[in-house]
């Protein structure tokens, strides 16, 4: 069988090849294998073999939309019972639909009784599809070859289906020798056998769940792309978890039958959205038509594993249009204006009116107007905290004597040298942009306006409210190495004790939008920041262990861009610097955006002997290297700690150097 589909890869590669318009041999033959394409037009030969994997999605949702959904009938059942794969999921049986990534051949030909060395599944029909396309992808002189090594690894069912198919489209050009009446019979007739060759059947019945279920953003696609620094960035569709808002007339949330857990977030519940988790006989395609739902969208994950919750709203900057151009713009994407990004000129944030954000970021980049559009994803960012060190009463990183256990002089900041020459001042504007700052410390000066009022961004409106909730506990210890008022009797002393604190709270136990994320940077700029201090970034690695740098995940373009505005554009033109905690997780920042971006400053951390402290991130992107805690024998660092009850050391723990718990050597 191999021979003759390499025969047949051949007479089309040459009935193509001959053909004198290019557009007109690519649409008659768009359900060729991929390898004809290659073969076909010499230009495209030398392209990376990557270029080669997504038109098979792609064809296939090109070849549904011509075909079986141009209409709303269904592929003849009777015609197709004996050719569908067996190990397509049947969309009675729920726990097969749940998993798209199941293709696995229902016929098990391995020995049960010899584990230790079980055979390899036979591959199914999409499988052997690909299989054959590859092999004219990757040597077409040894392609006749490759593909009888396709046939013998193949089930049997797929063998037939595909054969099926192929007979199909030599039906079609024996009987017909006009282009267009070979295109239309290949899309009349061939299509459903394809279709049911390589797609699960719930996405082909009637075509009509084609889009929501196994297009680009559907649960079912198994992945899409969405653009980010001008790189297409692949990710994939969560199949257990569902992101929905409920229709607003209902006074509680309802239960749902395979609905194991619900998540809310302060921030998705003001858009109104919650996260479903599905149990495993539940699909995300089956939760959308529960008659409480008014929206549902896809959750999706990145190549690094990161979730990326994308609502119907997105980003996008378009400079040098008019008002009027822009409405065009919004209009033809299916779009609508809600508000400027603050800070950043010609950026908006919109919602879409057909679809998800990705589909709608999608056909908003095919406008040459806009320089770029991107989802606004809620992401999930992990503050930077240290390990929890043993009380010690030296701030040993401003001057370290080594009197302090397991310390060695000279490794420190040098802090008391500086300050020989300025303690700093108010004019300096510090912004701490963490989890907040406990705005009552009485050991932190704080930016106040002229009716000395405090100067930050998104403050809570009630610092008695907010404590008890888990606000400021790592952003009050930052504010305190930074910039503790010094000689006053009162705490410790920070690095600039002379300096202005500027407090901005971001909420880190639930996912941030990356339009909000990058308005910490643009209000923080705004309010006149000269530097702006971030200890979080996205989640860590195992600290016991060296990994790899994972795959990298871009900087989300809305933030990118506030980034190098506030850098370039700060302190009324003179720039503002932004520092970034290089990370816990003893890996390589060439896995983090923030720390790799050219214009951050990364830092990472040394102990009390001038050693990289065990769990500290390090790259060729680290800037500096300052003194942290180190090991749970080495000392840590003595700084302010939330007033009360509600910082890390409560009045009367022994480990506390103040009564009262307003310090913390943690």
């Amino acid at each position: 069988m191999g021979s003759t589909l390499a025969h047949r890869d051949a007479k089309r590669t040459t009935r193509c090849a001959n053909e004198t318009s290019i557009t007109a041999c690519a649409t008659s033959d768009f359900l060729m294998p991929l390898s004809a394409y290659a073969l076909s037009f010499p230009e495209v030969q030398e392209t990376p073999m990557r270029l080669y994997i997504l038109p098979h999605i792609i064809l296939l949702a090109f070849a549904i939309n011509l075909s079986a959904c141009g209409d709303d009938t269904e592929p003849n059942q009777s015609d197709l019972s004996d050719n569908v794969p067996t190990d397509v999921a049947d969309p009675t049986d729920a726990t097969d639909a749940s998993d798209p990534s199941d293709e696995t051949d229902a016929t098990d030909n391995s020995d049960p009784a010899d584990e230790s060395d079980p055979e390899p599944e036979p591959m199914n029909c999409k499988a052997y599809l690909d299989c054959v396309d590859n092999c004219w992808i990757d040597d077409p002189e040894t392609a006749e070859d490759c593909t009888e090594i396709c046939d013998e690894e193949a089930s049997p069912q797929a063998l037939v289906s595909a054969n099926i198919f192929y007979d199909c489209m030599d039906n079609c050009e024996e009987e017909h020798t006009n282009n267009d009446a070979i295109a239309n019979c290949y899309e009349e007739e061939c299509n459903p056998l394809y279709d049911a060759c390589i797609a699960p059947p719930e996405c082909i019945a009637g075509c009509e769940n084609y889009d929501e279920i196994c297009g680009d953003d559907g649960p079912l696609s198994n992945r899409t792309t969405y653009l980010a620094g001008g790189t297409h960035h692949t990710i994939y569709p969560l199949v257990d978890q569902v992101l929905v808002r409920l229709k607003a007339d209902l006074l509680q949330t309802p239960d749902f039958n395979g609905v194991s857990s619900i998540e809310q977030f302060p921030a998705l519940t003001e858009k109104r959205f919650k996260v479903l988790h599905l149990t495993k006989a539940t699909t995300p395609a089956f939760i959308q038509h529960h008659p409480a739902i008014a929206v549902s969208l896809t959750v999706y994950r990145s190549e690094r594993g990161v979730r990326l919750i994308a609502t119907d709203e997105l980003v996008a900057h378009v400079p040098n249009v008019n008002q009027e151009q822009l409405a065009g713009i919004l209009n033809e994407a299916k779009v609508e204006f809600i508000r400027p990004v603050r800070g950043l000129p010609h950026t908006w944030l919109i919602r879409s009116q057909a679809g998800s954000s990705v589909a709608a970021a999608k056909r908003l980049n095919q406008e040459s107007a806009v320089a770029w559009a991107s989802p606004n994803f809620f992401r999930q960012y992990d503050l930077k905290y240290t390990p929890n060190d043993p009380y010690y009463p030296q701030q040993w990183h401003h001057q370290n004597t080594g009197s302090a256990p397991r310390s060695l002089a000279g490794s420190d900041m040098r802090t008391a040298s500086a300050w020989d020459q300025s303690m700093g001042s108010p004019e300096v504007i510090l912004a701490i942009n963490d989890d907040g700052v406990d705005l009552s410390h009485n050991d932190i000066r704080f930016l106040r306006d002229a009716a000395d009022t405090i100067v930050g961004v998104n403050l809570p409106n009630d610092i008695n409210e907010a404590l008890p909730q888990g606000c400021c506990q790592h952003g009050t210890s930052v504010a305190g190495v930074a910039g503790a008022i010094a000689d006053n009797e009162i705490g410790t002393v920070g690095v600039c004790p002379g300096c202005s604190i500027m407090p901005v709270w971001t909420d880190y136990s639930a996912p941030n939008d990356d339009v909000a994320v990058a308005e910490t940077f643009t209000q923080s700029t705004e309010n006149g920041a000269w530097v702006i201090n971030n200890s979080w970034g996205p989640p860590d690695g195992n600290p016991a262990v060296i990994e790899a740098p994972v795959p990298f995940e871009p900087l989300p373009d809305v933030v990118d861009q506030a980034i190098v505005d506030t850098v370039n554009n700060g302190r009324n033109g003179k720039g503002t610097l932004v520092l970034f905690a290089a990370g816990n997780g003893n890996e390589d920042v060439a896995s983090d955006a923030f720390v790799s971006h050219p214009d951050t400053i990364g830092v990472a951390a040394v102990n009390a002997r001038g050693i990289k402290s065990s769990y500290s991130d390090f790259g060729a992107s680290v800037w500096v290297a300052a003194p942290s805690s180190g090991s749970h024998l080495m000392p840590g660092i003595v700084t302010s700690d939330a007033m009360g009850e509600f910082g890390y050391n409560a009045p009367g723990m022994p480990e506390t150097p103040d009564p009262d718990g307003d310090v913390t050597p943690d």
